[in-house]
């Protein structure tokens, strides 16, 4: 499934139409046969919040570490003035008001820190008209090309337009473009492993790209 993060930006996919003169078993059998690794990957809210929170705190970590540092540094300030009670600017009224102003932003920015996105249902339905937790994904990797078949339709894209793959402790997340991202559960392999796959992949991505997660060794 795709997950949006952010802005949406253009990229090179094709949506594909299956051809009328084969029925969708027969076309399965042969993706089947032909590919080299295929994942079934059926997600739903929880596995969503846990991208949502992998994006934030892994991804996007500076902007998580500046709203921390930022919100640690004002509370500090805060409560440190608070406590001296010096009679600087227009005496020690205004001292308690601005530092606890100082003390409340500082929450604040600690909270966004600390806060990820969540899944929203209502809002995917409107924008998509569809509930992406009710899909299951079928990837199916070729020497050359991605494709992922759901219950909406196809796409496939080109390895060269894959920008980043990172890894979490049980999924990987395929990036087209810094704001659209596939889920892929490590343990739904249906052909091949993740082992093999993470080599094999690693031949089609890092040429554009540093690896993000590390090729273990198949024991």
């Amino acid at each position: 499934m795709a997950v949006k993060t952010t802005k949406i930006k253009k990229e090179p996919i094709k949506q594909v139409k299956i051809d009328n003169k084969h029925t969708k078993k027969q076309i399965e059998k042969l993706r089947e046969s032909e590919s080299l690794y295929i994942n079934k990957t059926k997600i739903d809210e929880n596995v969503i919040n846990k991208f949502y929170r992998f994006y934030n705190f892994r991804i996007e970590k500076f902007d998580c570490y500046a709203f921390l540092v930022s919100g640690i540094i004002l509370i500090a300030m805060g409560i440190i003035y608070l406590i001296k009670l010096d009679r600087h600017f227009l005496g020690i009224v205004w001292n308690i008001i601005i530092n606890t102003l100082f003390i409340m932003l500082g929450i604040i920015f600690v909270i966004l820190a600390l806060k990820s996105k969540k899944y929203n249902k209502e809002k995917t339905l409107e924008i998509t008209k569809q509930d992406v937790t009710d899909l299951e994904n079928k990837y199916y990797f070729y020497d050359d090309i991605l494709i992922i078949v759901n219950e909406v339709g196809e796409t496939e894209t080109k390895y060269k337009y894959i920008e980043k793959i990172y890894e979490s402790r049980n999924y990987y997340y395929i990036f087209t473009n810094q704001d659209n991202a596939y889920i892929l559960d490590k343990c739904n392999f249906t052909k091949g492993d993740q082992y093999k796959f993470e080599k094999f992949i690693d031949t089609k991505v890092d040429k554009i790209y540093k690896k993000l997660f590390k090729i273990r060794k198949n024991k």
